[in-house]
């Protein structure tokens, strides 16, 4: 048996497992969201019928700013700084909105990003 068979289905069943948001076909931007705010806006484009999505273009924040996943929002230096100081358990992420831990939302399964 050659090994090529072989290696085209291991390459097939791991791109399957992790792939990306643009090998997933979708009808409208919702359909290609992984749940993580912070990534930016993941989108549905192409022709009718044979959609795929496509991953952000570009994260949420600026090079100048920190996301804060909790909160889906963007922070100063002096606010990241603040965060910092703030050791919150496993699951959890310092909001400075809320100027306490809170639990960071999960990414919806399977969807790439």
């Amino acid at each position: 048996m050659s090994l090529r068979p072989i290696a085209l289905l291991a390459f097939l069943l791991a791109t399957s497992f992790f792939g990306h948001a643009h090998a997933q076909s979708c009808i409208t931007d919702h359909d290609c969201q992984d749940g993580i705010w912070c990534n930016g806006v993941e989108r549905c484009v192409g022709n009718p019928g044979r959609n795929q999505c496509q991953p952000a273009a570009r994260p949420m924040c600026s090079a100048k700013k920190r996301c804060d996943e909790s909160a889906q929002r963007c922070v100063s230096q002096a606010q990241a700084q603040k965060q910092k100081e703030h050791v919150c358990p496993q699951g959890e992420a310092y909001s400075v909105v809320e100027d306490k831990c809170v639990a960071t939302p999960a990414p919806l399964g399977g969807l790439g990003g």
